[in-house]
C-alpha cells in the first residue's frame, strides 16, 4: 500500500464569542483539514489551526507547505512507515509543526480505517475509556469569568484553567473569587503565558499559596527561551510548574529534564508535529518521572479525538485534558456531540480516529 493523494481544505471558522488567541481578541480561527489516500481507496483526515504567535505557521502558509512541499514528497510512501515518513518532512523543511502534524494526524486516521482498529491501539494501548476534561476561560471581568466558572463546574469539569493578565493582584483577586465560587470540586490552573519574569512568578505562585489558592499547577511562567527562569521558578516554589511554549521537540523536553525546570509537560500534539512525535516525548517523560498534560491549538474535532486516543493511550497523561478547543466554535468539520458528556471526552472505539462520518468538506 502507498500514499496515493494528499489534499488540503483550508477554511475559516468562527467562534461562539471572541475570544483571546495569543495577544488579542479574534472572532475565530482559520484551520486547515488534510485528506492522505492510499490507492485502494482507503482516506484518512488531519487538521491544523495556525497560531502565528506560537509557533510562527499561517493557513496560507502551512497549505502551501503541505501541497508544495510534504505532498510531493510522501505521495509513492509506504503510509505505515511513520519513521521514515517523519525524517522525509523533516528534511524536506524544518520546523512547521502544525503542518506536519496534520499529515501525521491523517496517516493514523488512515492505518486504522485500513486495520479497523482505533488510532488508541495503534499508539500502544487503551488504559482509559474517557478522558477528563478541563475548561479554560479567557480574561474577561470577574463577574463573566466566576459565572463561566460555576457554569462548567456543574457541567461535570473536574478543573478550570485561568488565563493571568498583566496585573499580579488582579489576576490572584480574580482566582480567589473563583475558588470561592466553586469550592473544591474543581482543580484551578493557572496559565502565565509567559508574561512575567522568574521573579515575578514565584511572588505571584508564593502569594497564591499563601491564599490557600490550591493551584494544581501554574502553566509556563516566564519567557519560552528563559529556561534558566523557569528552572528557578520551579526550584522555588512548592506548586508544579507546566512548561508548553518552552517545548517544541523532543530534544526541547530532554532540556527541560537536565535543567530540572518544569515538573509537567503540556504535551499539544499540533506543536510536537503529531501523534508519533507526541508519543516519543511522553515516553521521555514518563522515564524522567514527568508528568503530561494534552492541551490544544484550539483546532477543530477531528484533533480533539486525535488528543483524546493519545490520552488513552499513554501512562503518563493522568491530568484532566484541554481537549476543548471545538467547543469553541459554531460549527466543525465533523459531529462531536456524542464524544462530549458531563465534562468528559469519551474516547471513540470504531476505526481510525472513530469519527461518524467523514468530514464534509472536500
Amino acid at each position: 500500500m502507498n500514499i496515493a493523494a494528499i489534499k488540503t481544505y483550508r477554511t475559516f471558522l468562527p467562534f461562539r464569542q471572541a475570544w483571546e488567541v495569543g495577544a488579542r481578541r479574534t472572532p475565530g480561527k482559520e484551520h486547515i483539514v488534510v485528506a492522505v489516500s492510499s490507492g485502494d481507496g482507503a482516506t484518512g483526515y488531519g487538521t491544523m489551526s495556525p497560531l502565528p504567535s506560537f509557533s510562527s505557521e499561517t493557513g496560507a502558509g502551512a497549505e502551501a507547505v503541505i501541497n508544495q512541499l510534504l505532498a510531493p514528497a510522501l505521495v509513492g510512501h509506504d503510509p505505515f512507515d511513520l519513521e521514515g515518513i517523519h525524517l522525509i518532512m523533516d528534511e524536506v523543511i524544518s520546523g512547521n509543526h502544525l503542518a506536519k502534524s496534520a499529515v501525521d494526524m491523517a496517516l493514523f486516521d488512515l492505518q486504522g480505517q485500513v486495520l479497523n482498529r482505533p488510532v488508541s491501539a495503534l499508539l500502544g494501548g487503551g488504559l482509559r475509556a474517557e478522558i477528563a476534561l478541563c475548561w479554560a476561560i479567557a480574561v474577561s471581568d470577574n463577574e463573566s469569568v466566576v459565572a463561566e466558572a460555576r457554569a462548567k463546574v456543574e457541567e461535570g469539569y473536574t478543573a478550570l484553567k485561568l488565563k493571568v493578565g498583566r496585573d499580579a493582584a488582579d489576576s490572584l483577586h480574580r482566582l480567589k473569587l473563583v475558588r470561592e465560587a466553586v469550592g473544591p470540586k474543581a482543580a484551578l490552573r493557572l496559565d502565565i503565558n509567559q508574561h512575567y519574569t522568574a521573579d515575578e512568578s514565584i511572588r505571584l505562585i508564593n502569594k497564591a499559596a499563601e491564599m490557600h489558592l490550591d493551584l494544581e499547577y501554574v502553566e509556563q511562567p516566564v519567557p519560552k527561551w528563559d529556561l534558566d527562569g523557569l528552572a528557578k521558578v520551579n526550584r522555588a516554589v512548592e506548586t508544579p510548574i507546566m512548561v508548553d511554549e518552552g517545548v517544541f521537540s523532543i530534544h526541547d523536553v530532554v532540556e527541560i529534564i537536565k535543567r530540572d525546570a518544569a515538573s509537567i509537560v503540556n504535551l499539544k500534539v499540533g506543536k510536537f508535529g503529531g501523534l508519533y512525535k507526541a508519543r516519543k516525548a511522553a515516553a521521555i517523560c514518563e522515564a524522567a518521572g514527568l508528568r503530561c498534560m494534552i492541551g490544544c491549538m484550539l483546532e477543530s474535532g477531528l484533533a480533539m479525538l486525535a488528543g483524546a486516543h493519545l490520552a488513552k493511550a499513554l501512562q503518563p497523561i493522568d491530568l484532566a485534558c484541554e481537549l476543548i478547543g471545538n467547543q469553541l466554535y459554531d460549527s466543525d468539520f465533523i459531529d462531536m456531540e456524542p464524544f462530549y458528556t458531563s465534562g468528559r471526552l469519551k474516547v471513540p472505539e470504531g476505526p481510525g480516529l472513530g469519527y461518524p462520518a467523514p468530514p464534509q468538506c472536500f
